[in-house]
């Protein structure tokens, strides 16, 4: 199993976005550059970057880099409406983001699944992972959001789907959501579909690090002991 991996970034959003604190240009870049340099230092060899807000996130020369390495890196970029981001948040900026990537990506195109990475954040238990998928045969996984004490809220830093799923299931939510009309994030309203299209199940939890759009701060890292390898998730084989 070969995945590629979509890293999905706004490097310069506009201000005003409910749900999001960190909005900082060169803080956006500095830790998207380095999610990037990380996925490559593990070995994943199909990179694909999306940025919303027309940014590159690597010049001429870290692209050479990167391919000198042996890593298929592709790069696309779009103005995405400042209003619409605004207006409906976050979460809905990122579906369209996502939309996007699956219609243009030459990587995409050639692949039947992918993995979803927010572009500050990187699974380092990656290759526990990639095995979990692969002995379990699921299309699709979305693993369950610790906060508080609580597992009530979908987390959609990373996740694994086909483009079937993405298309049929993920996209169509994304696009219904207004996160300043309901007074929820992407985060909370996941599970009242994902209760009833997807499977609800356990599994090995996705060790991830990096940095939160929302907060603005480093994801604390925690360890839930016997937890860690039986994680709420929601599945589709």
């Amino acid at each position: 199993m070969n995945p590629a991996v979509l890293i999905t970034c706004a490097i310069n959003p506009p201000s005003g976005i409910k749900y999001l604190n960190l909005s900082d240009p060169t803080q956006r870049l500095i830790t998207t550059k380095s999610s990037v340099y990380f996925w490559a230092s593990i070995g994943i060899k199909k990179l694909l970057i999306v940025d919303s807000t027309s940014t590159s996130v690597l010049d001429e020369n870290e692209l050479e880099t990167l391919k000198i390495s042996g890593i298929d890196v592709e790069q696309i970029t779009f103005q995405q409406k400042d209003e619409s981001m605004i207006q409906k948040g976050k979460g809905y900026a990122e579906g369209k983001l996502i939309e996007f990537a699956l219609n243009h990506s030459r990587i995409l195109k050639s692949e039947t699944s992918f993995f979803k990475s927010t572009g500050k954040v990187f699974c380092r238990n990656l290759p526990k992972i990639i095995n979990l998928i692969s002995t379990s045969e699921v299309k699709s996984i979305f693993w369950s959001l610790f906060e508080h004490g609580k597992f009530d809220t979908v987390d959609t830093r990373f996740f694994y789907a086909s483009i079937e799923d993405c298309r049929t299931i993920l996209l169509p939510i994304y696009d219904s959501l207004n996160e300043t009309t309901i007074g929820k994030c992407i985060e909370e309203t996941l599970p009242i579909y994902f209760d009833q299209l997807l499977i609800k199940g356990r599994s090995l939890r996705p060790q991830l690090s990096g940095f939160a759009g929302g907060h603005g701060k480093q994801w604390e890292e925690t360890h839930l002991g016997d937890i860690e390898n039986s994680f709420p998730c929601w599945f589709k084989k």
